[in-house]
């Protein structure tokens, strides 16, 4: 199933010129859910397959109380599949709303609700490892899947286009574009142990200067061990 973002303005027609108005086509969720033939659709929608979401939905509800689970007029499941469609698509509000067939109200309260309860709950599922034993079952994974020694994890970051902010100092890139620096590090399973969001005037030397990891990796990380990235990404000290 596609989903097409609406049309946007037709004002250069004349009246007497024939064109076609693309409409967005409502995802029927409750039918989706579970069928193998959905699973694409998935991946490049929401970002995560269905055993995936499923378990996310799993870990969720055992973390949130029986007031927020309740379903009212849409299931928890489809709040949810609201939020990581946002979240995984290039349109607003506006088109989110209008792929699921709710209001746009409903949408941000949606949106903004889970953006909380995931920020609150980050730490449980993003964390660096808290003792040399524990680096050293990371490194153990490396070696195991990939045939490489001595690697504690793998480090990359982008730059995220975003609206500008009432507050907007440094948040320009080099282009001109108010956008975050997201720098990153993973697990041989790419579990995310570290994320950064700085504004875009930051550099990742900067970003690892001020980052959890960039001040402690000296003490915590085994001393033969090192983290990599693709050729972009600058080596620095601890």
């Amino acid at each position: 199933m596609t989903v097409s973002a609406p049309c946007v303005a037709v004002s250069t027609l004349s009246s007497t010129d024939k064109y076609n108005i693309p409409t967005v086509a409502k995802v029927d969720f409750d039918n989706m859910l579970g069928i193998p033939q959905y699973e694409q659709w998935f991946s490049a929608n929401l970002r995560c397959g269905h055993a995936t979401f499923t378990k996310f939905i799993t870990n969720l509800r055992a973390e949130m109380s029986s007031e927020h689970l309740r379903s009212y007029t849409h299931s928890f499941e489809k709040k949810v599949h609201n939020f990581l469609y946002f979240l995984g698509s290039e349109g607003g509000y506006r088109e989110t709303a209008a792929a699921f067939g709710v209001s746009k109200s409903w949408c941000v309260d949606i949106v903004h609700w889970l953006s909380t309860v995931m920020l609150k709950l980050a730490s449980k599922w993003i964390y660096l490892p808290k003792s040399k034993a524990g680096w050293f079952n990371v490194e153990s994974g490396f070696k195991t899947k990939h045939q490489i020694p001595s690697v504690v994890g793998t480090i990359d970051g982008t730059l995220v286009d975003i609206q500008r902010p009432k507050d907007y100092d440094g948040i320009y890139n080099r282009n001109g574009d108010p956008s975050l620096n997201i720098r990153a590090v993973v697990d041989s399973s790419t579990r995310f142990m570290s994320v950064d969001i700085r504004p875009a005037s930051f550099s990742d030397k900067n970003i690892w200067k001020v980052s959890a990891l960039g001040r402690t990796i000296r003490c915590c990380v085994p001393t033969r061990c090192c983290l990599i990235g693709e050729h972009g990404t600058h080596s620095f000290r601890g």
